[in-house]
């Protein structure tokens, strides 16, 4: 059961090493453009209806992702009762758990994107918003299934994984998925797709830093284990969308990356 756990964590950590097809600079004329502030709900609503105008490849992989859902349910109790007593909450969790933080991560891509801006790079300035985006974006659509299913938190369910409380429980359970774990996977994935090729190490640190979320969220009993796996593939898969399929993405074009809004 434990070998399962590691052999998923090792696959998310794989997707920083899949590399994407774009690559070079991106191209941008405004601070911080109209369009850009429109796309937030432009991209909303086209991730919404994404799935009624997916391809059979695209099901095929959601077919997977469900297995993977469906066998981390399974291991809910086992990785709940090896974890043993909750650990109350520290400066080092808190740490381990930052990229899931607004408070934190926000601020970072806001860094990014003024470093970029003022400084000439433009790739990086588009990176920052893009991956703020991705952030606030998910943050805000995994509430849908945390309070259409209302699943109980380990600390409030008595070690009993099988407690769910929707689609009209009240609102007081919002377990599955984690939305930290789901911002984290969501900007990890932006930066996968802008920084693969010429900074692979940027990717395979965001994902470890998402991987320490989900960790993290684990051992203060915040979350079950399939919490985390739902929250990071529900955050990949929107990140993804974001920076490859939206209308406001990051384009291959004749003078290399481009942000088109």
């Amino acid at each position: 059961m434990k070998q399962a756990g590691v052999r998923f964590w090792l696959l998310m950590m794989g997707w920083a090493g899949v590399c994407c097809a774009v690559q070079g600079q991106a191209q941008i004329q405004h601070p911080i453009h109209p369009a850009y502030l429109k796309s937030y709900f432009t991209d909303t609503r086209d991730l919404v209806v994404a799935p009624f105008h997916t391809p059979t490849s695209a099901w095929k992989k959601a077919g997977w992702a469900g297995i993977a859902m469906g066998g981390s349910l399974l291991l809910d109790r086992t990785v709940f009762d090896g974890l043993g007593t909750p650990t109350p909450p520290s400066l080092g969790l808190d740490l381990a758990a930052a990229m899931g933080n607004g408070l934190i991560t926000l601020p970072v891509t806001g860094v990014m994107w003024g470093m970029g801006y003022w400084g000439g790079d433009a790739h990086l300035a588009a990176t920052g918003l893009l991956a703020a985006k991705a952030f606030i974006v998910s943050r805000v659509l995994v509430q849908i299934p945390k309070y259409a299913f209302q699943r109980f938190r380990p600390t409030d369910a008595a070690g009993d994984p099988f407690q769910w409380a929707g689609p009209f429980g009240g609102f007081r359970h919002d377990a599955f998925p984690s939305g930290h774990v789901t911002s984290a996977f969501a900007t990890a994935a932006v930066m996968r797709v802008a920084f693969c090729e010429e900074h692979r190490w940027v990717p395979f640190l965001f994902y470890g830093m998402g991987v320490a979320t989900a960790a993290g969220r684990l051992a203060e009993g915040k979350h079950w284990f399939s919490d985390v796996v739902a929250g990071a593939l529900f955050g990949q898969a929107v990140g993804h969308f974001l920076a490859t399929q939206s209308n406001s993405k990051l384009q291959a074009a004749p003078g290399g990356l481009v942000y088109r809004f």
